[in-house]
């Protein structure tokens, strides 16, 4: 995942999913960051609604409220065009 964040920082949204979806399915299915990191990548590469659902899904594995209200903040509109 540290790749995949890298490659999403320095602008290259395919590169990370890449490295994401070379990670072992069952490995990260219920991983919370994975998800997170996910849906930026997604959004970045203009998948949006692949987006929404990988952000639906990271909230669905965020147990912390304040984490939870973080999140569900910073992926508002995903699912909306710009």
């Amino acid at each position: 995942m540290a790749k995949a964040s890298i490659a999403h920082e320095r602008g290259d949204a395919r590169a990370a999913l890449s490295q994401l979806d070379a990670l072992p399915s069952e490995a990260v299915a219920s991983y919370q960051p994975y998800r997170v990191l996910r849906a930026h990548c997604l959004l970045a590469a203009g998948d949006r609604i692949d987006a929404q659902a990988a952000a639906e899904a990271a909230l669905r594995l965020t147990d912390d409220p304040a984490i939870k209200d973080y999140l569900a903040a910073a992926f508002a509109g995903f699912g909306q065009p710009e």
